[in-house]
């Protein structure tokens, strides 16, 4: 990494503290910027208004008008966007950064200049918690951070130090009391709770006024969770289940299956993935051959009632990347993990029926998720994301332009998606007056693109710069980044 620093330097992109963390040359924030002829998304009528003008100065949107009523502050630095249209920055609202520095040039070079993350160790929090703190102190990082810290989850064949255990009910105080001491934005909860420790840890989170989110546990209905307060929904219902399962007429059976598949998991402390994923794959049949449209509606409906959000990410589950951008995007992949996803596979307990199941499942989960956008419940764009070898192909802020490319092929528009990765996000956090949109008063996280992304989503990844917090990125800087980063990788 002393490398890559290095190269920021040159760059004047940042400066040095003592932890040796990207930050941005501090006289930057003063600097006015003024983006003239530009094609700004105006969000709220779905549409790019042309010729406009732009003016960012102290962080961010001062003016924003017709380019004829421009006037230019003295000493402004002056940037032309005739034929650019410029978008909000977007955020990946599932992502497990784990206070990993090599994350950070990625998503900035991808105009990912947010994200949730959604699971860490307690130090890696703590890592995340100080570059919070030089951000305040105008040490700006190029992202926002909001993170849950360890997880809360039941007993699990993974790391202890990968969660925060709660076995029984009487532990959710003690449990939701230590991570609100960390300082977490809110609680993520995970496959392996039990029904009623999960009622009493949705009690605390209500109590303590933070936010509920994540899987929804194997023991719980999403009926329930929805009701109990769970804010947003993670991967279609979880990695585990799925709220086709609750769409059955056979759920409880194959509920009590699945639970069952689970013990014995933790029992013989050999992993979950093989047992789970091959239970997963013989039940999807009988799933999808027993949805009852009385329980879909259902579920629709309650979570329109209960405002519950979805993040589906479906590029975890879904890989859908051409070769030559897969092959491109290994050059930014430690060589070490590299190797691990090329030798990652399901084959040893996934058949061939089992894989044809799954592709059929992910193809009826798909049309769920359509119907319930269409039915008034609101969407977040989140990937997945981790240096792990059991997520292969995800990486750092490419694959939230895969994420928005796959959820406008399920059936939202390309505006819709869009929304999913900006203004839904800061209304997620109740932040809309501060970000998410390109109107004055809000924080100049932006992003110039080459071509329009409402007319084809893959436009977002023809990026022409950043304003990470009114700093301003040009495209040669941008590819300094991934370039220093793929060295670093050789």
């Amino acid at each position: 990494m002393k490398r890559l620093w290095l190269v920021l330097a040159a760059f004047g992109l940042i400066a040095p503290f003592a932890a040796g963390l990207y930050v941005y040359e501090s006289a930057a924030l003063s600097e006015t910027i003024v983006l003239r002829h530009v094609a700004v998304m105006d969000d709220r009528h779905g549409v790019f208004r042309d010729d406009m003008v732009v003016v960012i100065a102290a962080g961010r949107i001062s003016f924003l008008s017709p380019d004829t009523q421009a006037i230019i502050p003295e000493g402004a630095r002056v940037i032309e966007g005739r034929g650019r249209y410029l978008i909000p920055g977007l955020w990946d609202m599932h992502i497990h950064l784990q206070g990993n520095e090599s994350f950070l040039p990625l998503l900035l070079a991808n105009g990912v200049l947010g994200v949730r993350e959604m699971g860490c160790t307690e130090e890696q929090f703590e890592i995340m918690r100080r570059w919070r703190t030089d951000m305040e102190r105008d040490s700006m990082l190029p992202l926002q951070i909001r993170a849950s810290g360890p997880p809360l989850d039941g007993v699990r064949p993974i790391p202890p130090e990968l969660r925060t255990t709660v076995s029984a009910p009487d532990e959710a105080a003690s449990a939701a009391a230590h991570l609100q001491s960390l300082k977490v934005d809110f609680f993520k909860v995970h496959d392996w709770i039990s029904r009623k420790t999960y009622e009493a840890l949705a009690l605390e989170a209500s109590r303590r006024r933070l936010v509920l989110v994540g899987h929804i546990p194997a023991a719980v209905p999403a009926l329930l969770a929805s009701r109990l307060g769970q804010r947003s929904v993670e991967h279609n219902g979880g990695i585990l289940g799925s709220l086709l399962l609750n769409c059955s007429r056979r759920e409880g059976i194959m509920r009590r299956s699945l639970l069952q598949a689970m013990e014995e998991a933790n029992r013989t402390k050999q992993g979950y993935a093989p047992y789970l994923l091959a239970m997963r794959s013989k039940m999807r049949r009988t799933i999808l051959d027993t949805i009852s449209e009385e329980k879909t509606r259902i579920l629709i409906e309650t979570f329109r009632k209960n405002r519950t959000w979805m993040c589906p990410t479906l590029i975890a589950s879904t890989p859908a990347i051409p070769d030559s951008e897969m092959s491109a995007r290994m050059a930014y992949v430690p060589s070490s993990l590299r190797k691990a996803w090329e030798s990652w596979s399901t084959a040893g307990f996934l058949n061939p029926e089992d894989i044809a199941a799954s592709r059929d499942f992910s193809k009826r989960m798909e049309e769920l998720l359509l119907r319930m956008h269409t039915g008034g419940i609101p969407v977040l764009a989140g990937t997945d994301t981790t240096w792990d070898e059991e997520t292969p192909y995800l990486v750092p802020g490419f694959s939230l332009h895969d994420e928005l490319r796959l959820l406008v092929a399920a059936g939202l528009s390309p505006l819709e998606a869009l929304r999913s990765a900006t203004r839904n996000a800061a209304e997620f956090f109740g932040e809309s007056e501060l970000w998410g949109t390109v109107a004055p008063g809000m924080r100049a996280d932006l992003v110039l693109l080459d071509a329009d992304p409402l007319e084809d989503i893959g436009n977002t990844q023809r990026i022409a710069g950043v304003f990470s917090g009114g700093r301003f990125f040009d495209r040669e800087q941008l590819h300094a980044l991934l370039d220093t980063v793929a060295r670093q990788n050789e």
